[in-house]
């Protein structure tokens, strides 16, 4: 290994330090811990791009949708609604 690539700072009795090494050629060694920072940007990067693409396909699958989907919730309660919707109607036409 090359000098540069040794930790600057002595571990202390308190840190926990994982040792990977080659039990063939013990020599063979690298100290890890924890999650990289490549992996954390990958998983961001993933999980906005996800986001991204669940939320244009609802909102396109939304506007694929047919108008008459609204109209066929609407419900009108009594004549007297009806009565009312109908010269409300006039009015505006008349408009």
């Amino acid at each position: 290994m090359q000098a540069g690539n040794w930790p600057t700072t002595p571990a202390t009795v308190t840190n926990v330090v994982r040792v990977r090494y080659d039990p063939g050629d013990p020599q063979q060694s690298c100290l890890s811990y924890g999650v990289y920072r490549s992996i954390q940007i990958g998983l961001a990067f993933s999980a906005t791009w996800l986001g991204f693409f669940v939320g244009f396909t609802l909102l396109w699958w939304m506007f694929t949708l047919p108008d008459t989907s609204l109209l066929h919730n609407l419900s009108v309660n009594g004549s007297r609604a009806v009565r009312r919707a109908a010269r409300l109607h006039s009015v505006f036409r008349q408009r």
